[in-house]
């Protein structure tokens, strides 16, 4: 029964991390932990799962060291428990890759980052869409190291798959777009620039409304 109502809490935590009630999701999330550790030992599988759910809305709330801590927490009872090539131990890489990255610990991000593309290379086929999230991580980070070369290459990698999919990531793509342009912008390209701005401003007027955030951005970027 306490199994159940972990199980219950933590599908609140998703729901409402899902909403974006980040403070009503960490509230659950530490409900599910709390169940789960009145019946699973500390380095149980099940424990694992609820320091990751718990780190999410952490990671959203900008709290980033508590966030941190809950992933490599998580990592260190997945790394006893799962075989090296599981994909529970990649989606754990790409979380804290994510957080380094917000950090602007690049260096730590492209270690675990490159740990999640190992993994996934040899357990996805090639184009899976993993590789396009992937890829378009890889690019931010090194974007974040100054490598805006090795950037582009990931973030046209990340766009090629995103336009083959069956359903066109649209969002996604621009965001590539939006990523290339600014890589060459920072290598003072401004042709190659503006190639891809255009690119980017035209997918997201398909999607976006006048005022949003990124598709302002993208205008501000072509002037």
């Amino acid at each position: 029964v306490l199994s159940d109502i972990a199980a219950s809490f933590s599908k609140f935590g998703v729901l409402y991390g899902y909403a974006g009630n980040y403070e009503k999701a960490l509230e659950y999330e530490k409900r599910a932990l709390s169940s789960k550790g009145q019946i699973y030992p500390p380095d149980h599988p099940e424990i694992a799962v609820s320091y990751t759910t718990l780190g999410n809305p952490l990671s959203s709330l900008r709290r980033l060291p508590e966030a941190l801590e809950c992933q490599e927490l998580a990592l260190a009872i997945r790394k006893k428990t799962l075989p090296e090539n599981d994909h529970l131990l990649a989606q754990t890489y790409n979380n804290l890759c994510l957080i380094h990255g917000y950090m602007h610990n690049y260096p730590k991000a492209l270690e675990y980052q490159l740990l999640c593309l190992n993994i996934a290379e040899k357990t996805l086929p090639e184009g899976h869409i993993i590789f396009a999230i992937m890829y378009n991580n890889l690019g931010g980070v090194l974007s974040g190291l100054k490598e805006y070369d090795k950037s582009i290459v990931y973030e046209k990698k990340a766009l090629d798959i995103f336009t083959k999919q069956n359903f066109l990531d649209y969002s996604s793509a621009a965001t590539c777009n939006g990523n290339i342009a600014v890589n060459y912008i920072e290598m003072e390209e401004w042709e190659q620039a503006l190639v891809y701005l255009r690119e980017a401003i035209q997918i997201s007027e398909q999607i976006l409304l006048p005022d949003h955030p990124e598709y302002i951005l993208f205008r501000e970027h072509e002037q």
